[in-house]
C-alpha cells in the first residue's frame, strides 16, 4: 500500500484537491448533467432557463440544502402526504413551517405567496406518475408559489410519458442515480 501511494503522489495529483470546496469533480459534473439531460430527454420537457447545476451526494443532500434556504427566506413548505419522508424530516430539523396536504385536495388548498411546494414525480411512494400533475402546475403558475420537482424516479416507468418542466414557477429539480 505504501509503495502504491508513493507512486501516486509522485504523479502530483494535487489538481484533484485544488477546488474541492466547489464540490466539483474536475468539471466532470457538467458532462454528467449533460448526459443525464440527454438520457432523460425522451420523457422530460426542460425549461432551458434552469441553467445552474450543482452536484451533491445524492438528491437528499440537495433537498436538505433547499429546505434550509426556505427557512432562511421565511417561506412555508407544502408537501404531499405519503411523499418522500425526507421533506418533512428536514423541515422539522430546521424548524421550517410546513403543511402536509392530500394530493386530491390541492384544488381546495389555499396556497400562499410565500409557499414552496416540493414533491416527487414520479412519486417516491409508488413510482407512478400523477395524472393531475399538469393541472396542478397550471393552477400554481398563476400564483407566486415556488415549485421544486423531485425527479429521482424518472426511468422507473415502463410506458411512454412526458413530464413538462417548462412551468415558470419551477425553481429547481432534484435528480439521483440511487
Amino acid at each position: 500500500s505504501r509503495n502504491l501511494l508513493n507512486q501516486i503522489w509522485k504523479q502530483e495529483p494535487h489538481f484533484l484537491f485544488d477546488n474541492n470546496y466547489l464540490k466539483a469533480q474536475e468539471n466532470k459534473e457538467k458532462d454528467f448533467f449533460k448526459t443525464w439531460k440527454e438520457w432523460s430527454s425522451p420523457v422530460i420537457e426542460y425549461n432551458e432557463e434552469l441553467t445552474h447545476f450543482y452536484p451533491t451526494n445524492g438528491s437528499s443532500e440537495a433537498i436538505r440544502e433547499v429546505i434550509y434556504q426556505l427557512k432562511n427566506r421565511k417561506r412555508r413548505l407544502v408537501i404531499f402526504k405519503y411523499d418522500y419522508e425526507g421533506y418533512k424530516a428536514f423541515a422539522m430539523a430546521c424548524g421550517l413551517k410546513f403543511v402536509e396536504i392530500d394530493k386530491e385536495e390541492y384544488k381546495k388548498f389555499k396556497f400562499k405567496d410565500n409557499d414552496t411546494l416540493i414533491f416527487s414525480h414520479p412519486a417516491s411512494y409508488d413510482g407512478n406518475l400523477w395524472g393531475d400533475y399538469d393541472n396542478l402546475m397550471k393552477s400554481l403558475s398563476e400564483k407566486k408559489t415556488q415549485v421544486y420537482v423531485d425527479l429521482c424516479y424518472v426511468g422507473t416507468i415502463a410506458k411512454d410519458y412526458t413530464i413538462n418542466l417548462k412551468y415558470k414557477n419551477i425553481e429547481g429539480l432534484f435528480i439521483s442515480l440511487s
